[in-house]
């Protein structure tokens, strides 16, 4: 689990400091969408299409595969 804070500040541990980057801006976009995002990260990731789910590549050397599932909460939410 994570928290990625809207300046890109990213508290907690998913998958690997290789998924970082696109966890930082898939949880980017969900804030900006106001709504949750599931990213499916994995080598092949036409094989693992789903409706609703965005499927990326996974830039880890593993071969594993993760899914991530990103929900928003302004900030007014956070401090309530």
């Amino acid at each position: 689990m994570a928290i990625i804070t809207a300046d890109g500040a990213y508290h907690g541990w998913l998958g690997g400091n290789c998924t970082q980057p696109t966890v930082k801006r898939e949880a980017r976009l969900a804030l900006e969408e106001g709504r949750p995002r599931l990213v499916s990260l994995s080598p092949d990731p036409k094989a693992n299409h789903r409706p609703g789910v965005t499927a990326l590549p996974m830039t880890c050397h593993s071969g594993a595969a993760v899914d991530i599932y990103l929900e928003p909460m302004p900030a007014a939410a956070a401090a309530g």
